[in-house]
């Protein structure tokens, strides 16, 4: 009986320390949720590229089909063309085939009226060869080639001649005349489009201008209240309920920057507007246009006054827009902040009771592996 009693059946196991096995299980399970949250990534990763080369590939396809449709309708057209031209090539006019009249057996006979037939089928040819291709390679008819040129002739002999009285215009000069005046008004409507371009490009500067202004202001306001939402916060995880008095005096100090910050904003914000130089007079009337000093002296003072009507309306509307976008972006900025703040609370408050409860469940689900390992021990 002794010898039963001084043997230990658990004598051969090694000492167990639970706060060790604890630890290294901690470990084994933050490794594991930092490897599901990698996990997790990737396969949201994955799944954007997945969609994106799905997209990409239904516009391959269609990319893919609208080209072998159009090189189908190309290639039908080219065989059409084609088919075209032999025709054309098969039925020339100058192959004649058709019989003469009634001839003389003496004519038939002789050598020298069938060199004079080949000699008219060879000449005719020609012509036509010659005509087709002057048509094929010129943009102009020959016709209309031929009348140019008779006038260019004429024009060049006027020099050469005298005449004591004055002659009628020609339908050359007549033409002529009219191709001038054309010209003149094509060009002064050239030059009245440029510019009413450039007063466009103007005002479209301006309000690029304007709108980099605001987008800097926003920029900054923004800034400033994620700060104040930061300072908000940890002044909550600092003191666990934190009295009215500091929230208040909190507020109204962030008030008053907000105030004072508009206020210099809406003077740069003038200052930028005034400051835009105007384009000059010279600028404005552009290239001088060589027309009667009458309608000249109307058409310049027409185009001054309104562009002088156009550059001050625009500036106005630019500079109210300005205002009013501020003044409503500052309302709506305060008016978020009062809201805001009593939500941070409650978001605080329930992070706080989420973060309690996440970690006794997981010491609970510790303690049971723990339990569970004992026991197999």
């Amino acid at each position: 009986m002794a010898q039963e009693e001084q043997f230990d059946i658990y004598g051969d196991l090694n000492d167990f320390d639970a706060s060790v096995k604890l630890k290294e299980v901690t470990a084994e399970l933050e490794a594991l949720k930092e490897k599901q949250k990698e996990i997790v990534k990737q396969m949201e990763a994955l799944e954007a590229v997945n969609r994106h080369t799905k997209i990409v590939n239904a516009t391959m396809k269609k990319n893919f089909y609208a080209l072998l449709n159009t090189a189908k309708a190309e290639v039908t057209r080219k065989d059409g063309n084609i088919a075209k031209l032999r025709q054309e090539k098969d039925n020339v006019l100058f192959r004649r085939d058709r019989k003469l009249g009634k001839v003389s057996k003496s004519t038939q006979t002789d050598g020298r009226w069938e060199d004079r037939m080949k000699e008219n089928r060879e000449h005719r040819k020609y012509n036509h060869d010659r005509f087709r291709d002057r048509l094929h390679n010129d943009e102009t008819p020959i016709g209309r080639k031929r009348y140019n040129d008779r006038y260019d002739r004429e024009f060049d002999s006027y020099a050469k001649r005298r005449r004591s009285r004055s002659r009628s215009l020609s339908r050359g000069r007549k033409f002529h005349k009219e191709e001038n005046l054309r010209q003149e008004r094509k060009s002064r409507e050239m030059s009245v489009n440029r510019e009413v371009s450039r007063v466009q490009e103007e005002k479209a500067s301006k309000l690029e201008k304007a709108q980099k202004i605001e987008r800097k202001s926003r920029q900054e306001r923004n800034s400033r209240e994620k700060t104040e939402k930061k300072e908000v916060q940890e002044t909550i995880v600092a003191k666990d309920k934190p009295s009215k008095s500091v929230g208040e005096k909190i507020e109204e100090k962030s008030r008053k920057e907000r105030k004072s910050r508009e206020n210099s904003e809406k003077k740069e914000v003038q200052e930028a507007i005034a400051k835009e130089d105007k384009p000059s007079e010279a600028e404005v009337q552009g290239i001088e246009i060589k027309l009667p000093t009458a309608e000249r002296k109307e058409e310049k003072a027409d185009e001054e006054s309104l562009k002088h009507k156009a550059e001050e309306a625009g500036s106005q509307e630019i500079s109210q827009e300005i205002i009013d976008k501020s003044c409503q972006e500052i309302k709506s900025t305060e008016k978020s902040l009062e809201e805001t703040i009593p939500r941070v609370q409650e978001q605080s408050s329930k992070s706080e009771k989420t973060l309690e409860a996440s970690t006794s469940e997981e010491v609970q689900e510790i303690e049971k592996k723990f339990a569970s390992g004992k026991r197999i021990l």
